[in-house]
């Protein structure tokens, strides 16, 4: 099942020339945009991050045996994702900008995006193929970030030692990523005029970071 966690949506008119990139520590980088009329930054994400509560990861694997076999029939990955960036990065990020532009500037947080489509895309490793084949929760997808979506994969028994030992060492993960496309709107602010435009972006979960 995927969940939803719904928010009011908020207008934010961002001005398409205001865009900018910044670097944040541990290779981390995001584009921001200035909103029109006011000092007011909002960022675009493009990370796709497992959820964690009390510090915890928010995951759960359980295998499954039938007919009192030996070996595991199955098993069921739960993981409940989350994209935005984490509010160590989202201070650092507020720092550069009042750097940058002063003390009034304010990121406010991230754009409100809609997805681009509902497809869900996985790399082309043997992990990445067996979460695309074993993937059985696929419905609407966050808007806000910091919501949580649950998604639930169903692995088949011989998959099922491959994806435990991923979890128990995650560089096995390594090249694996989920991909969600998003769409955002800017505006050209250029002598009133405020036409809107669509724009497209990728946001990427590394599933080495994950676990």
């Amino acid at each position: 099942m995927i969940l939803l966690v719904s928010k009011k949506t908020i207008s934010q008119r961002i001005c398409d020339y205001t865009k900018e990139h910044v670097n944040l520590s541990h290779g981390i980088s995001v584009d921001i945009f200035k909103e029109r009329g006011s000092d007011n930054y909002y960022y675009i994400p493009n990370q796709l991050q497992l959820s964690t509560k009390k510090g915890k990861p928010e995951y759960s694997f359980q295998e499954y045996k039938e007919n009192e076999k030996a070996a595991p029939s199955g098993a069921i990955l739960h993981c409940l994702v989350t994209w935005g960036i984490t509010p160590e990065q989202l201070n650092e990020l507020r720092l550069c900008v009042k750097n940058k532009h002063g003390e009034k500037a304010l990121v406010a947080g991230a754009m409100t995006m809609e997805p681009k489509s509902q497809k869900i895309e996985f790399s082309n490793t043997i992990i990445g193929y067996i979460l695309k084949h074993s993937l059985k929760s696929r419905g609407t997808l966050s808007t806000f970030s910091n919501s949580k979506t649950a998604l639930s994969f169903h692995i088949k028994e011989s998959d099922v030692a491959t994806v435990r030992e991923a979890i128990k060492t995650p560089s096995k993960f390594k090249g694996t990523t989920i991909t969600l496309h998003y769409k955002y709107n800017s505006y050209t602010c250029n002598s009133g005029v405020r036409p809107m435009y669509d724009n497209e972006t990728k946001i990427v979960g590394q599933l080495q970071k994950w676990f």
